[in-house]
């Protein structure tokens, strides 16, 4: 009689069985792990909401945001001054003080809130005027990782995701920027850096850092004007039957702007100019300094041309040189054009801005408006800076960020950052051998017309990472190691130059002081401690480009 076995798993099946178990379990893993990120990252964005919603009822009841808010509603409720909030588990207000920001002296009022999730350790921010949002950090690990976050209307700081700390900012004066996205000109206050949206309607924002600038043009925005003040304005247009007004129209900036109109009559041809110009007092500029002219146009100009110019004038007024670029404005929309004269011609001491029309027809037609005109010293364009009766100074932003525990003989740099056009989105100027200060990195434009990105240390050559030219948002990264520097854009292009990096990097990092500045809307600046592969490099980019 033949005795039957029990039948038993082989030591293959065994191990198959052990497999896909584990592999069961670590999509149940994933998954969990991914429910668990969306739902703490909705949770904070219910309480940001809500924060911000009770915020603003408390500004309406009261007049003004509450000048210190609480979580403990128990002991520390609600009243005329203060506003207790309650949040999701999890969630807090690390610092009740730092982590809410409130000034209701200005116009519109403002107010800062960030809250914390204390398993995740993961921030999210809202202010009067945005969305709630979560900064995350770029992945494989920086030493920091700078962002553009508004604190206010318009003007905010760096933050760094990686150790929540924002940068300094040190400016004295008050600046001013303009957003096409709502035609209006900003101020931006002491010690802060000019913010806008990102120029590329994707998340997040983007901060222009500057140097100190001067206009020259006096009465350069309409509240100082009355009709034809800011101008010596004068017209060949003469003895015709067309009909030349000028008039005072809604301006962008705390003003007027000064508008102008011409209907020609058939029969009139006066192909003749009309214009409008100042020139700045003598001994302002001289030979082999270099002039930057812009102002904000808007309106049609139909059959003839509309121009920009500046004109290098010696102690006699007589013409020098000119610059000319003709513009082609809207009529709905203010638009900043720029010129720029470089290497003024020898025996310069005055300079004259002016927009004027040329060729006009006898059935051609103008009507276009002016403000926020300014006349500087300088490659490039700057931020608007309002004047009276006196030219006006505004100093340089400079803005230091902690540096410790950078890898200065191998590390990566990515900026974020959108060149709109060279006249107008220029870095300027570099770190010369010798020189002494802390550290800086930024955005420079060479002879040939290329994007540049610099890192250097006191009292060394600059280290350019050879670039981009053009215009648009890029993604720029630096990458050095055993003395060469390897530049990509957008995630490909590399290029190396044979420039060895700082022996070392130590306390600050200074982003745009007197050597350079970074001109052009930067969104994001991020430090590796190591060399990123190619691979990485790619990878970070298409984060960045996704959002900040």
């Amino acid at each position: 009689m033949k005795r039957s076995g029990a039948s038993a798993f082989t030591i293959v099946e065994l191990l198959v069985v052990i497999v896909v178990i584990g592999i069961l379990a670590a999509i149940t893993i994933v998954a969990y792990t991914g429910i668990s990120q969306k739902a703490m990252v909705a949770s904070l964005q219910s309480d940001l909401t809500n924060s911000s919603k009770q915020l603003k009822m408390f500004q309406t009841i009261n007049g003004g945001y509450p000048i210190t808010i609480s979580t403990d509603c128990a002991n520390e409720p609600t009243t005329t001054t203060r506003l207790c909030l309650k949040l999701s588990s999890g969630n807090t207000i690390t610092s009740l003080n730092g982590d809410y920001s409130v000034n209701n002296d200005t116009t519109p009022q403002t107010f800062r809130l960030t809250i914390t999730n204390t398993n995740s350790n993961t921030i999210s921010l809202v202010t009067d005027s945005s969305k709630p949002m979560i900064p995350t950090p770029a992945p494989l690990n920086p030493v920091a990782d700078w962002q553009a976050i508004p604190t206010g209307d318009h003007y905010g700081n760096f933050y760094d995701s990686v150790t929540k700390t924002y940068a300094t900012v040190s400016r004295a004066t008050t600046k001013t920027i303009y957003d096409p996205a709502t035609q209006h000109i900003y101020d931006v206050p002491a010690n802060q850096l000019a913010i806008n949206p990102r120029s590329d309607g994707k998340n997040g924002h983007e901060a222009l850092i500057e140097e100190g600038r001067t206009n020259y043009l006096l009465n350069s925005y309409g509240a100082a004007n009355t009709n034809g003040s800011w101008d010596s304005w004068s017209s060949s247009i003469s003895n015709v039957s067309g009909v030349l007004n000028k008039s005072i129209t809604s301006g962008v900036y705390r003003s007027s702007a000064q508008r102008y109109q011409y209907t020609g009559v058939v029969g009139d041809s006066p192909q003749k100019f009309a214009y409008n110009d100042q020139t700045t007092v003598s001994g302002s500029f001289s030979a082999t300094e270099n002039a930057s002219f812009s102002v904000l146009i808007k309106g049609v100009v139909s059959g003839c041309n509309l121009y920009i110019q500046i004109v290098a004038r010696d102690a006699a007024t007589a013409s020098l040189g000119t610059q000319t670029v003709e513009v082609a404005p809207t009529s709905a929309n203010f638009t900043r054009y720029s010129i720029v004269y470089l290497n003024l011609p020898v025996n310069t001491v005055k300079v004259t801005a002016r927009v004027y029309v040329g060729n006009i027809g006898d059935t051609d037609t103008f009507d276009f408006s002016l403000d926020a005109a300014q006349l500087e010293k300088g490659a490039f364009a700057t931020s608007y800076i309002p004047t009276t009766t006196a030219v006006t100074t505004r100093s340089p932003d400079v803005v230091n960020v902690p540096s410790t525990n950078w890898n200065a003989s191998a590390g990566t740099i990515l900026s974020s950052y959108y060149l709109s056009n060279w006249n107008d989105s220029l870095t300027h100027g570099l770190v010369t051998a010798g020189s002494t200060g802390v550290e800086e990195v930024g955005l420079d434009k060479n002879a040939a017309n290329t994007a540049r990105m610099i890192v250097w240390n006191a009292g060394a050559a600059a280290a350019p990472m050879v670039s981009v030219s053009g215009s648009g948002y890029k993604i720029q990264a630096g990458k050095w190691g055993g003395g060469e520097v390897a530049s990509f854009i957008d995630g490909g292009s590399k290029a190396t130059v044979a420039n060895k990096m700082p022996a070392s990097i130590t306390g600050n990092v200074t982003i745009g002081n007197r050597y350079g500045y970074i001109n052009s809307s930067i969104s994001r600046l991020s430090v590796y401690s190591s060399a990123l592969s190619d691979s990485d490099i790619l990878s970070v980019t298409n984060a960045i480009k996704d959002g900040p």
